[in-house]
């Protein structure tokens, strides 16, 4: 082994245990080598990159020897914020993982996480507009007056001015009250050593 790359190493090692991250860094590790020995492709990337322990586990594959490193990118002791080790899994197998990750770590330490996205005016006004199959250029007009979603702001009087019928639900249910988007992002999993509550 290169001298440069055992210091790397060294340090590394140094820094994960000052902030007790050890677990963390096995934890992946672990879930990629099962992933691996059942022929399910997946890769580490992101900051984990800069890492010569998450080399040396398997997890990615940034030879250090050949590209510089800098792991304060993946954790450092100033910013004392658990590393993020991104894996991306095969899209079609990355279901497969999950029972795994249950059984071996505990359902109660072990969750997928949710996105949830509030749309901008405008946007919401276009996307709930089209999935009611309100006519488009009543809703651009619409949508060209918004500066706000609330009650208020979408008056009868204001539907009216936009050729909008106000006493039709099926005009006028969708646009009164934000928009709210929630996806399921079937590869983020947060694993805890303690139980994750909701």
């Amino acid at each position: 082994m290169p001298d440069k790359v055992h210091k790397q190493i060294e340090h590394e090692l140094k820094i994960i245990a000052q902030l007790e991250y050890k677990s963390g860094f096995l934890t992946v590790a672990d879930i990629v080598h099962w992933a691996r020995d059942r022929n399910i492709l997946c890769q580490g990337r992101g900051s984990a990159a800069n890492s010569a322990v998450c080399d040396c586990l398997e997890v990615t594959s940034v030879d250090p020897d050949r590209m510089s490193v800098l792991f304060e990118r993946c954790i450092s002791v100033e910013r004392r914020e658990p590393p993020d080790i991104d894996v991306d899994f095969k899209r079609q197998r990355r279901e497969e993982a999950m029972p795994y990750i249950d059984d071996q770590y505990g359902r109660d330490r072990a969750a997928l996480t949710a996105v949830a996205t509030t749309y901008r005016t405008k946007s919401a006004l276009r996307d709930v507009g089209k999935a009611m199959g309100i006519d488009a250029d009543k809703i651009d007009r619409l949508a060209a007056t918004a500066y706000n979603i609330d009650e208020k702001w979408i008056s009868e009087a204001c539907l009216l001015d936009n050729e909008i019928d106000p006493t039709d639900p099926t005009e006028v249910h969708g646009l009164r009250g934000p928009v709210i988007m929630g996806e399921r992002n079937a590869t983020a999993v947060g694993a805890g050593c303690a139980p994750i509550s909701a």
